[in-house]
């Protein structure tokens, strides 16, 4: 079994991508319980278009952690009413 990430190694393994989600007004809201990363997307007033389909997110999230040493599964969840929520 896998020892499980820290918070501290998962939000410092997606610092670039919380950033630019901050920049469209998303938040990245993270969890980690029992060896899973729970990853919600959150907007009030953000731009739909502006998020990427969910697909590439996962790939991205996937790199990301890897680049950070983390072979964790993890869940997505997007707001409601964009790409693949």
């Amino acid at each position: 079994m896998l020892p499980e990430p820290t918070i501290e190694a998962v939000l410092d393994a997606l610092t670039v991508l919380r950033t630019t989600l901050e920049a469209d007004n998303y938040r990245l809201n993270v969890t980690v319980a029992s060896s899973r990363i729970e990853l919600v997307v959150a907007a009030d007033e953000a731009c739909a278009a502006c998020l990427v389909p969910r697909g590439l997110m996962e790939s991205m999230i996937t790199d990301m952690l890897a680049s950070g040493g983390i072979d964790a599964p993890f869940d997505l969840r997007y707001p409601s009413g964009h790409f693949d929520a």
